[in-house]
């Protein structure tokens, strides 16, 4: 009876479950990990060097994750994702073991704060990269669409576990143990990539095996050019890049104020803890209660203004009360909307791009423009901490600019949305025409116009494309399709609907 109840709450068909519950713990376990080494090394790295090294830190992220992303594509053509996660689950088991014993015995020198600073970045990319590769061969596209959302409560549970665990093993046994135990719960999964590996992708026949295997290969594609061949991808790119520059600033500016509060490193680690798991609780209750609900009022392009204009209200009263619990505020709006509504949106700001195109830029979008935005951040505080030699509380000015132009960036999004979507469209389906009084609209409304009004094939198109989406508010209208005069469109709406949560 709880099966079926479990199978009915969350969709999970007939022999998913356990191969769903192992995903789940999979990327559990990752997140959490995430969440013990992250909060902790920082508090190491702040309380050992201070917080004026922290750009230095920013910047050879940027560097070393370049780097690092021309090599992993050099083992990706070379070796199975079998091999590769494995090999980086044992490779960082070994890393944060040995970080343990450094902890114990106060062994820290610079350039191994460095090293760990820039080795749990890389982790936190690898490990969750590679988690979505993996999911990717696991499931069919129908599949994913249906379990993905559970599945993915996996990482924001990890997310809220590993940060208050982080929160009570650092303040009553110290740093040392929390790198012990998030050790431990690195190679538990171990075992767990072995069982998904036996029960799922052997048993796939070859064809099928190998289909979803192009799914990874297809990153490897030229990237770069996939990007600038496309106004909206420049511009979503630009975005993203905005966005991180102001991320990092924000980080600096919560890491450096609570360095000067919280003296004591296992102190540190344990306030980064509770609040890094407190704001994954809002992104939680944000993304189950209100997403939906905002994305069916105000649209796509609407919802992106709420990350930067939160920041921005947040910086405005930083300016006039700069004290900490107006940066936990700041920073709470940063990593709560960043992870709810502002993904899904950005999910759907792609939306009008082709697959195979897609595949290729958001490799790009995410490492390299992400690396290339942190090492920008980086620079900007060496230039205003070393060259100006003022105080953490005027690069809220420059955070403040920087929310410009991001609003500037989003206005031009608005623009390019539509445009792509009739691009899209037309490079399939020779002759579509559209009216360009659409172009006007808010994007989500134009997409419903497409469904209630557009040609056969502009709907089955549509169709396809959202099935790749998890948002509910195109539902009503695919369920309508089911009225539909043509057969090929009931067919495709059977599909979708038969796929729905």
């Amino acid at each position: 009876m709880i099966r079926n109840l479990f199978k009915k709450t969350f969709n999970v068909r007939e022999g998913e479950m356990r191969i769903a519950i192992l995903m789940q713990l999979y990327i559990f376990l990752v997140i959490t990990v995430l969440l013990l080494i992250k909060p902790t090394v920082t508090a190491v790295f702040l309380s050992e060097l201070g917080s004026s090294k922290l750009p230095y830190g920013y910047l050879l992220v940027a560097i070393v994750a370049i780097a690092s992303s021309f090599f992993y594509n050099w083992l990706n053509s070379r070796f199975s994702i079998k091999v590769i996660a494995v090999s980086t689950i044992l490779l960082f088991s070994v890393f944060f073991s040995l970080l343990s014993y450094f902890i114990h015995f106060d062994i820290f020198h610079t350039w191994l704060l460095y090293f760990y600073y820039v080795s749990i970045s890389l982790f936190g990319v690898l490990a969750t990269s590679q988690f979505w590769v993996i999911a990717n061969i696991v499931f069919d596209l129908r599949e994913a669409k249906r379990l993905f959302g559970f599945i993915g409560a996996g990482a924001i549970a990890g997310g809220i576990f590993g940060g208050y665990l982080t929160t009570l093993l650092a303040k009553h046994f110290g740093n040392d143990i929390v790198i012990l135990v998030a050790t431990a719960l690195l190679i538990s999964s171990l075992p767990i990539i072995l069982s998904i590996w036996k029960i799922r992708i052997d048993q796939l026949n070859k064809y099928t095996k190998e289909e979803r295997k192009d799914k990874k290969k297809e990153l490897s594609g030229n990237s770069m050019s996939s990007v600038f061949q496309s106004k909206h991808l420049m511009n979503l790119a630009a975005i993203v890049g905005v966005s991180v520059i102001v991320a990092k600033l924000v980080d600096y500016q919560f890491s450096d104020i609570s360095h000067k509060i919280y003296l004591d490193p296992d102190e540190l680690a344990s306030f980064f803890g509770f609040w890094f798991s407190s704001f994954n609780i809002v992104s939680l209750i944000i993304q189950l209660f209100l997403t939906n609900r905002l994305l069916a009022r105000f649209g796509v392009s609407r919802n992106l203004l709420l990350l930067p204009l939160g920041l921005f209200l947040g910086s405005l009263l930083f300016l006039v009360l700069p004290e900490l619990w107006v940066l936990i505020l700041i920073k709470g709006v940063d990593g709560s909307f960043k992870q709810s509504i502002n993904k899904v949106t950005f999910e759907l700001s792609i939306l009008p791009i082709s697959y195979e195109t897609k595949k290729q830029a958001k490799p790009f979008i995410d490492v390299v423009v992400d690396s290339i935005a942190t090492g920008i951040a980086g620079f900007l505080l060496i230039f205003i901490i070393k060259g100006l030699n003022v105080g953490t509380k005027y690069i809220t000015i420059l955070i403040l600019i920087f929310l410009v132009v991001w609003f500037i960036l989003i206005y031009r999004l608005r623009n390019t949305y539509f445009d792509a979507f009739r691009k899209n469209i037309k490079d399939m389906i020779a002759g579509s025409k559209k009216s360009k009084k659409s172009k006007r609209k808010e994007s989500s409304q134009a997409l419903i116009e497409i469904l209630q009004s557009g040609s056969d094939n502009e709907i089955i198109t549509l169709m396809k494309h959202l099935s790749e989406a998890k948002v509910d508010i195109f539902k009503s209208h695919i369920i309508n399709l089911l009225d539909h005069p043509s057969s090929r469109v009931k067919a495709e709406a059977i599909r979708e609907v038969y796929s729905f949560d």
